[in-house]
């Protein structure tokens, strides 16, 4: 497989909070975008992978376990990339398009893949009935209430007709020792008073429904964090980085304001997480067809 490499200098502006760097554009999204972050973002995206069994899921693929040849695959919110590259090079006769609204892309890529700025809220740059698959991963903490039904009917225009939407949502933990559940009531606290929807996962059906989809799989899975497996492991990890990401945020309202407190608590965080009873963590994977 040919490999490019993009000579793009860096557009997103940043500022600095509690020493991360987070974007400065009118997004609601509230996480770090350093290289810490791309980092918890590469690591959660094989979590998923091994949770779900592979990047796509097998309704979308042929009885050979393929793409068609041709297809056009567009990763809404890519991030650092790990998804769009994974897929341009499990299929190479696929074209993948990569849009984020910070340029964190990969400064190396196969030729099948571009990488591009753009906010589904805002629309993005391409004509109706463009791609054949759309992927939109964890927009929990990057839309507004009333954003959702604006990126999945956006999503829904760029699809071509039989096209498929992958969405892969979670919820806040709320399932687990008092410790545990008191830091995602905070954190579904902090999102609502912001605008934002914590336990979208429990609405994806009737979201997709009325953006014009039929939703053809709902796969909801309860990650035990608890348990010593790899892909448990990977979990509880991620997890626990959110809570170290979002000290900025939420440091004053669960009452660590100073780093040495801060950093101690989400210590606590990762043991509490594994005792009796376990924490869970609830993710979700839809599959549906733009009608």
């Amino acid at each position: 497989m040919t490999i490019t490499q993009s000579q793009q200098e860096p557009q997103t502006a940043t500022t600095e909070k509690s020493g991360r760097q987070f974007h400065t554009t009118t997004s609601a999204y509230w996480l770090p975008s350093d290289e810490e972050e791309m980092d918890r973002l590469t690591g959660q995206h094989f979590a998923l992978k091994g949770l779900f069994a592979g990047n796509l899921s097998r309704f979308m693929l042929d009885e050979q376990h393929h793409l068609k040849p041709g297809t056009r695959v567009l990763d809404i919110g890519c991030g650092p990339g790990t998804w769009p590259l994974e897929v341009a090079t499990d299929f190479p006769s696929a074209e993948v398009v990569g849009v984020d609204i910070v340029d964190i892309f990969p400064k190396t890529h196969p030729t099948n893949t571009t990488f591009e700025l753009g906010n589904v809220v805002d629309g993005l740059a391409y004509p109706d009935n463009s791609f054949d698959v759309v992927n939109m991963r964890f927009f929990l903490l990057a839309l507004r209430k009333e954003e959702w039904p604006k990126a999945y009917a956006e999503a829904q225009r760029l699809l071509k007709p039989g096209g498929y939407l992958q969405v892969w949502e979670c919820t806040p933990l709320v399932y687990g020792r008092d410790f545990v559940s008191n830091v995602g009531k905070n954190v579904a606290k902090f999102m609502e008073a912001h605008g934002q929807h914590p336990f979208v996962v429990d609405y994806l059906h009737g979201l997709l429904e009325a953006a014009g989809f039929d939703v053809i799989d709902l796969d909801k899975r309860m990650v035990d964090l608890g348990e010593r497996g790899p892909l448990n492991r990977a979990c509880l990890w991620n997890v626990v980085d959110v809570v170290k990401s979002t000290q900025p945020f939420m440091a004053s309202l669960l009452g660590y304001e100073t780093d040495e407190a801060y950093t101690a608590f989400t210590h606590q965080f990762a043991i509490e997480c594994q005792m009796d009873p376990h924490a869970y963590w609830k993710v979700a994977r839809a599959v549906a067809l733009k009608r």
